[in-house]
């Protein structure tokens, strides 16, 4: 959704181009996890069933205010309801009314790719079904606002021919994915497989998927949603993504890639006895010996069976009726469908890679064994990552802030990715995922007041809202303000990068920073906290050593060049005197120290720090490559063939990886002292292949290094599969990310590329990751939030200099967010 995301992305990207890191706390948005006690936001909405948070930004200034959409799900009518900063609200209205009487609406989406700044458009998506009185009742309608929310216009039947049950399983949560497509949670026919009413059909018991979109976002007109009605079945362009799901309530695409369910396990008791059931399709009627013990939550994956039977996709050669009164019974002649159907083979539907899997007659649940590998010879079977013993689990969401908003200052949080799960309507609770995301722990309702519903949604500002099926209403629980960042489950409000340690100057500064005291370029920017205070330091301007200091709480600069002494203002002293006057130095900042290395104009090779506390200038480090102790560039082998005074050097690509800084490529000195080390594939300014290879000063290097800060070591690591300058660097789960650069050599602009190459330092190895939508090149360094590595801006050829690249290092894949100047994003 494209909420709160204006200007803040441009500006942003402005400054952070020229950032490396930084360590800044703003103490006065602090907040922790716990929560205001829980209040109502909308009350007399009546059985309310499921709500989401709407695209509309009624206040760009706040991240607190909104529009919820909660869904009256008995009489099918859809509330609107906006809120201020204060969380008071300013409007509530009725913007959908489905027709047909009683229509058990159970799931809500809105498009993400939606712009609800008119004449844009906001499409929302709703799962209901009727009545119970056939098999395949299940809808997804589709509304489409061009006023910004106000008022929709509805195609109730946009994707027809789901699954219903004769009782309550039916077509239930929604969710777009990241490949733009809705995920479709949708309950059996059945109670498990079994049933002597409704039998099981291709659309049932599963996660469905339907890709309805062109290349523009548009619907594709070739996209045909009827696949049935009533209790009719035929051939559409839904597809089953997952099986095995007994009434998949709600959905999630979680911030790590992966997509998570809620379902509901079997009933006490349900199959006690065998015979009579509408749908055997050579599956036999499975005796269950033991009780379940609860309902589950799942980790999706495409093709995958979560043990719930379905006998049609375990076997769908056979017979069942079609039409009539009786769709979807088994049958072996006409005769047997008394509803007046038709006895037909539908084996042509299922063209899913399910279809015709034999575990799929089977029943899996806690205290029954897994499939042995005859009966799961494809080995599709899939365990719940976490069953909870006697509760009902039904809405889930991740406790965490969108992409959208986390430039205009959003929040982070140990729970962020956290998953969290109404019960029933019941108590709401909260789930701990594990790194890789394959197990999830119940941290139980601490915190959380006694919240109860159906359906949870999680706002921008870290409040969570619930809606209140018995209550008829919308609640939330609000933040509870925390100035103490050492508390436990410590809550921050923050900037763009913050998890990093990036800096976002329009969320403290809405007007924009105080400019620069002086013309600055190709320089080096990191930050230093001290005394409390948060201070952004530049250097590195070719012709002078001069530092730039700007004072971030008094919006204000100094300079170096200021008169003053150590101790005198400007106080608390910073450096009088800069490291030598080359640019395109690489900075960063580590346990309260500056660490400024290499440059080029003229070419360096020298490690300075500075401590921000009582160094008047910095002090003189290790050269590039080089012992720190003796500066011995040749003794050891994890120094190479480094020789004479180090590695001279800029433009490097940089990362703080364990304690340990990392730097790789750059521009480096063919000519004159230390040239014999600037080499790439091992040849002074090699050429070719991977190497850019203009022979002069100024040429690319593959060569890659580790800093030990402690000792003052370098230690050269394997060379990089590409010699690239004027990449951008990160960090992230132990593996030191380089993304673009150049290759022309000579510090000359160039064609930007779009290369990502990891090094991970366990194995000493690089590998190539996904290529960038965009090939760039001086982008700064990257910054990592809440598990993605973003790309800001850049320059170089195609490289339009104004988007924001969004890497995913958990699934290896890239969005882009284009942003013309005055529009909003578009991702891709």
């Amino acid at each position: 959704m494209q909420q709160k995301l204006t200007r803040s992305v441009l500006r942003s990207a402005a400054v952070l181009t020229i950032c490396v890191t930084l360590k800044l706390a703003t103490p006065h948005k602090a907040k922790a996890v716990e929560f205001e006690p829980l209040t109502d936001l909308q009350t007399g909405i009546g059985f309310t069933t499921v709500l989401t948070l709407g695209p509309e930004d009624p206040d760009p200034g706040s991240n607190a205010d909104g529009c919820i959409y909660a869904v009256h799900g008995g009489n099918g009518t859809v509330h609107r309801i906006c809120f201020d900063a204060a969380k008071s609200v300013t409007s509530n209205d009725v913007v959908i009314d489905l027709t047909g009487g009683v229509n058990n609406v159970l799931g809500i989406a809105i498009d993400p790719d939606s712009d609800p700044i008119p004449p844009g458009e906001i499409h929302l998506y709703l799962a209901y079904a009727p009545d119970n009185n056939a098999p395949f009742q299940g809808r997804i309608a589709r509304a489409v606002s061009s006023d910004g929310g106000i008022s929709y216009a509805v195609d109730e039947l946009f994707i027809t021919g789901l699954g219903r049950s004769s009782f309550d399983h039916q077509t239930n949560g929604l969710d777009f994915g990241p490949d733009s497509c809705l995920y479709i949670a949708q309950g059996n026919n059945s109670n498990t497989g079994y049933d002597v009413d409704h039998a099981e059909s291709r659309l049932s018991s599963a996660i469905l998927r339907a890709c309805f979109k062109d290349a523009s976002g548009a619907v594709n007109p070739a996209f045909d949603g009827d696949c049935g009605a009533g209790n009719t079945q035929q051939a559409c362009d839904v597809e089953v993504y997952a099986s095995g799901l007994r009434n998949p309530f709600d959905i999630v695409w979680h911030s790590n890639g992966a997509l998570y369910n809620s379902d509901n396990d079997a009933n006490d008791g349900f199959r006690d006895t065998c015979g009579g059931e509408a749908n055997n399709f050579g599956c036999p009627c499975q005796l269950i010996t033991v009780e379940p013990i609860g309902d589950e939550i799942n980790r999706i994956e495409q093709g995958k069976y979560y043990g719930s039977p379905n006998p049609f996709l375990a076997n769908p050669f056979g017979l069942q009726c079609n039409g009539g009164s009786d769709g979807g019974d088994f049958c072996v002649v006409d005769g047997d469908c008394a509803g007046g159907g038709l006895c037909e083979d539908l084996s042509f539907l299922c063209t899913d890679s399910v279809c015709g899997d034999p575990v799929q007659c089977l029943y899996f649940g806690d205290g029954v064994p897994p499939p042995t590998p005859g009966e799961d010879p494809n080995g599709i079977y899939v365990a719940p990552i976490n069953q909870s013993v006697g509760s009902t689990l039904d809405g889930i969401a991740e406790y965490r802030s969108r992409f959208e908003n986390r430039f205009a200052g959003s929040f982070c949080s140990d729970w962020n990715g956290n998953l969290l799960v109404t019960g029933g309507p019941g108590a709401l609770r909260r789930y701990s995922l594990s790194a890789d995301g394959q197990s999830a722990t119940h941290e139980g309702t601490a915190h959380l007041n006694g919240a109860s519903g159906l359906d949870v949604v999680v706002g921008p500002d870290g409040t969570i809202y619930v809606a209140d099926l018995n209550g008829g209403k919308v609640a939330y629980l609000e933040p509870l303000t925390q100035g103490d960042p050492t508390a436990p489950d410590f809550f921050l409000f923050c900037d763009a990068g913050a998890e990093a340690g990036a800096w976002d100057p329009v969320a403290e500064f809405p007007s924009g920073p105080a400019s620069l005291p002086v013309d600055r370029s190709d320089i080096a920017t990191t930050s230093l906290e001290i005394g409390g205070s948060d201070y952004l330091f530049v250097f590195g301007q070719q012709g002078t050593n001069e530092v730039l200091r700007y004072d971030v709480a008094n919006d204000s600069w100094s300079s170096s060049n200021d008169i003053g002494t150590p101790g005198a203002p400007p106080n608390p002293p910073f450096p009088l005197n800069g490291p030598p006057t080359s640019n395109h130095k690489a900075a960063i900042t580590f346990n309260d120290d500056i660490y400024i290395i290499g440059g080029i104009n003229p070419f360096d090779h020298d490690t300075w720090t500075y401590d921000g506390l009582s160094d008047p200038a910095p002090n003189h480090g290790s050269h590039i490559g080089c012992n720190g102790s003796t500066q011995n560039c040749t003794g050891a082998d994890h120094q190479g063939t480094i020789t004479d005074n180090g590695l001279n050097v800029g433009a490097v690509a940089i990362a703080l990886l364990n304690n340990q800084i990392y730097i790789a490529g750059g521009l480096c000195n063919t000519t004159g002292t230390g040239s014999v080390n600037c080499t790439c594939d091992g040849v002074v300014g090699g050429t070719g292949g991977n190497c850019g290879g203009n022979l002069s000063p100024g040429e690319n290097t593959d060569r890659a290094f580790r800093y030990e800060p402690g000792t003052d070591d370098w230690f050269e690591i394997a060379s990089m599969p590409i010699a690239v300058d004027h990449a951008a660097g990160a960090a992230f789960g132990g593996k030191f990310y380089v993304f673009g650069g150049r290759q022309c050599g000579q510090n000359t602009a160039c064609e930007g590329r779009d290369d990502t190459q990891i090094y991970d330092p366990a194995s000493d190895t690089w590998s190539l990751g996904a290529p960038m939508p965009e090939g760039c090149a001086g982008m700064g360094a990257a910054q990592v939030m809440n598990n993605r590595i973003y790309v800001f801006g850049g320059e170089g050829g195609s490289c339009t200099g104004t988007s924001v690249q969004e890497y995913n290092p958990l699934t290896d894949g890239w969005r882009i967010f284009d942003t013309p100047p005055g529009q909003m994003p578009d991702a891709h």
